[in-house]
């Protein structure tokens, strides 16, 4: 369908539009009912005509159309066929309908390829205005520090249940975690949700909607290094110059923040989502971060340009499924993780070569805890992202007897850690 650029007209014709009603399904078709400032209702459908764009059909709906649309008595696409006064607009949509780009077409002489079929009859109901939430106050009767996280992507629509938690939610947290573990020696951080009783008070995900949550000293409210990361951080979801960036990713010291980030960044990219988050504290400290396609598209630009090569430690809980001593002069290593199923595979560093030979650990039975060196390469011009892995240090995971395998230890096998 083409879209002449004679038929273009202002934008302002329409003006900004209001939701009044949406399909009752939205996964079938997401369908609305909207009104102009000027009380015009109007019909909405979507159409997709160009890639990385959305465009929607509208025609204007008399009073009588209206009722007869809206208790489902005439085929939605009756309007659109039939518009009452000779013509339909397809308009090029942005954030909070408003529009960018619009057109005007006459149906009698246009071929338009309709998302669903002409009989097609659609159920409307009015649109939910939730009740506005004081996230400060919500924050102060928890007494802690909360972290609202909402999500939106249509595309994935009856999919966003296991993708939001396995690809946005559980990364997301990730993040948080490796932010408020940076520079705080005070917390083990493989204990964080009892020291802090960190984690979810609330998950919905219709859309993805989450609170993460952890315990707040008043009295620490100066020095508490958690919050002082978690600002930083939230400084560094507003940056968006490079000197800004880079400023904001030097005040962390683990830099495993790096790839955490992008790959948020890239999640938001891939499936057009909007990410809205916010932190508030008791202490009435209050921070909002926004992020959308064309906004992660240009962060993750200058981050992909700009940041070296970085290095960090990583500690995995996973099973072996390789030691290879004998096919390259560099023993190698091959792991699964068993919290994400995630494979990582590089070499063993020469300080621990001697003390695993091939025959002294388990495979694919036993669990261990591996620590890792992990060497990162941003995107750049001709080659892909990339991560390269030394295995460091294992641990037997088994309770009834800690076995750590490390080279600073010498000799010491099997005792109890």
């Amino acid at each position: 369908m083409d879209l002449p650029r004679k038929n273009a007209i202002p934008t302002n014709i329409l003006g900004s539009l209001k939701t009044l009603f949406v399909s009752s399904f939205t996964a079938y078709i997401d369908a609305q009912i909207v009104v102009s400032v000027t009380d015009t209702k109007f019909l909405k459908l979507p159409l997709t005509l160009e890639e990385d764009n959305e465009y929607f059909a509208l025609v204007e709906l008399s009073n009588d159309r209206l009722q007869q649309i809206n208790g489902g008595g005439m085929p939605v696409l009756y309007p659109f066929q039939m518009p009452e006064n000779g013509l339909i607009y397809v308009a090029q949509w942005i954030k909070d309908n408003n529009i960018s780009k619009l057109w005007w077409i006459d149906p009698a002489t246009t071929e338009i390829h309709w998302p669903i079929p002409d009989n097609g009859k659609i159920d409307f109901k009015p649109i939910e205005k939730p009740a506005k939430v004081d996230f400060l106050a919500y924050s102060k009767a928890r007494g802690r520090i909360t972290i609202d996280i909402k999500l939106e992507a249509k595309g994935l629509k009856d999919n966003m249940k296991v993708w939001s938690v396995k690809n946005f939610l559980i990364p997301f947290t990730e993040l948080i975690r490796t932010v408020i573990l940076d520079h705080n020696p005070r917390l083990p951080g493989n204990e964080l949700e009892k020291v802090l009783n960190f984690g979810y008070s609330k998950i919905e995900i219709n859309c993805l909607y989450s609170v993460l949550e952890f315990d707040f000293n008043q009295s620490l409210h100066i020095e508490n290094i958690e919050l002082e990361n978690i600002t930083n951080l939230y400084y560094l979801f507003g940056a968006e110059s490079e000197d800004e960036i880079i400023k904001y990713l030097e005040r962390f010291q683990n830099k495993k923040l790096i790839p955490q980030y992008l790959s948020m960044l890239r999640q938001i990219i891939k499936n057009k989502a909007i990410l809205n988050s916010k932190v508030a504290t008791p202490a009435g400290h209050y921070q909002e971060a926004f992020f959308n396609r064309q906004r992660s598209v240009n962060i993750k630009k200058i981050m992909d340009n700009k940041l070296p090569t970085i290095a960090y430690e990583e500690n995995v809980i996973g099973v072996l499924t390789l030691i290879d001593f004998h096919t390259s002069s560099i023993p190698h290593f091959a792991l699964q993780s068993t919290t994400d199923d995630k494979a990582y595979c590089g070499i063993i560093d020469p300080a621990l070569r001697k003390f695993i030979p091939e025959l002294s650990v388990s495979f694919i039975e036993k669990e261990y805890k591996c620590k890792l060196k992990v060497i990162f390469s941003p995107v750049s011009t001709g080659n892909a992202e990339r991560y390269e892995y030394t295995l460091l240090e294992i641990t037997d995971t088994a309770p009834e007897i800690q076995t750590k395998i490390n080279p600073d230890e010498n000799d010491v096998l099997g005792q109890n850690d």
